[in-house]
């Protein structure tokens, strides 16, 4: 499950209208107390400096995974409940390709019986439009929502294996 939590109240009613997803204007850290299993996300540059924006909230809550993910360096990963993706390049300035690698990564790395809480990631420091951040997460929804339709057909598939006949047509 997804849901978006964002202070931006504009980008959240334009969440919950056009993409459909659960959508609240709060502070994150805080509303994700109210959750059983939350997954956070981070909205990092590749040198993990976690200086500003959402990520300064990280250093300041999660300052022992963020000083591990510093020492650490590397690309997007999960550590305990925390995805640390990169949504920005050096310059600060998010791509829609970033944030696109960051919310499947993101969603990738959520099971069933937890929760992604997802921001505007790119969209404060990085300058991502509303628009295009809109645009990525039906992307990346939509690809989720195609993978699950394909799972049980590849699931009957793989259980059939060889199933040690061939048609004759003679």
């Amino acid at each position: 499950m997804m849901v978006f939590v964002d202070r931006n109240s504009e980008l959240v009613k334009r969440v919950e209208r056009e993409v459909g997803i659960s959508a609240y204007c709060a502070d994150y850290f805080t509303y994700s107390l109210s959750i059983l299993r939350p997954v956070l996300m981070t909205a990092s540059n590749p040198l993990w400096t976690f200086g500003g924006g959402i990520d300064a909230g990280f250093s300041e809550h999660f300052p022992f995974y963020v000083g591990h993910k510093q020492e650490k360096q590397g690309e997007n990963e999960r550590m305990g409940n925390i995805c640390f993706c990169i949504t920005v390049g050096i310059d600060l300035v998010a791509t829609k390709g970033l944030v696109r690698d960051a919310l499947s990564f993101a969603l990738d790395q959520t099971t069933d019986d937890e929760t992604l809480l997802v921001h505007g990631a790119g969209t404060g420091i990085g300058g991502l439009s509303h628009d295009d951040f809109i645009s990525v997460l039906k992307t990346v929804l939509k690809a989720q929502r195609d993978e699950i339709n394909t799972k049980p057909i590849q699931m009957i598939e793989d259980s059939l294996g060889d199933v040690g006949f061939e048609a004759d047509y003679d």
